[in-house]
């Protein structure tokens, strides 16, 4: 047998061997990622791009309990948001989710809501978006119509996110 001949053959069992394994890697990195995903998590934090808007999400703990409210995602696709208000009843908000490719999108109600999935560890989870100029003048319309007094002021704070967009960054613990 010619040394070419031989060179081939193990340069292409080599090949082979790198599609194989690393596409049985990369399923079993998604398959491990989807059942770290399931559980109950709690927001920590939610920063965004927009400064004013961050000094005013200190106020947030005063509007929902975060330490109460949960997002309960299973092993089925079903996702469980379970908000708790500072002054008020709890209400569950049942929905889906779809994981892949780094990309968790929940379902709730008619709008799907995409988020990258920065990272994630069985403790941890860190997920990014950027909602459209469009979307935030409609969650400021929905905001204007339920709460007209905050949404004055959250107008003028979003200023050039309606522009550009919102990027916000959501940190969850699990529960």
């Amino acid at each position: 047998m010619s040394m070419k001949r031989l060179n081939w053959k193990v340069v292409l069992a080599a090949l082979c061997m790198v599609v194989f394994f690393s596409a049985c890697d990369n399923d079993d990195d998604k398959n491990n990622e989807q059942a770290l995903l399931q559980g109950t998590w709690i927001v920590e934090s939610f920063p965004t791009d927009n400064d004013a808007l961050n000094a005013l999400c200190v106020m947030v703990p005063s509007l929902i309990n975060m330490e109460q409210t949960t997002f309960t995602y299973t092993a089925d696709g079903k996702l469980n948001i379970h908000l708790v208000p500072a002054n008020g009843e709890a209400s569950d908000h049942v929905g889906s989710y779809t994981y892949g490719d780094k990309k968790l999108t929940l379902k709730i109600d008619v709008y799907p809501l995409t988020l990258e999935v920065v990272s994630i560890t069985d403790k941890a989870m860190k997920l990014e978006t950027t909602i459209s100029p469009q979307m935030l003048g409609i969650l400021i319309q929905v905001i204007q119509e339920a709460y007209p007094d905050f949404a004055g002021m959250l107008d003028g704070l979003i200023g050039d996110s309606l522009e550009k967009g919102l990027k916000i960054t959501i940190n969850q613990v699990k529960k």
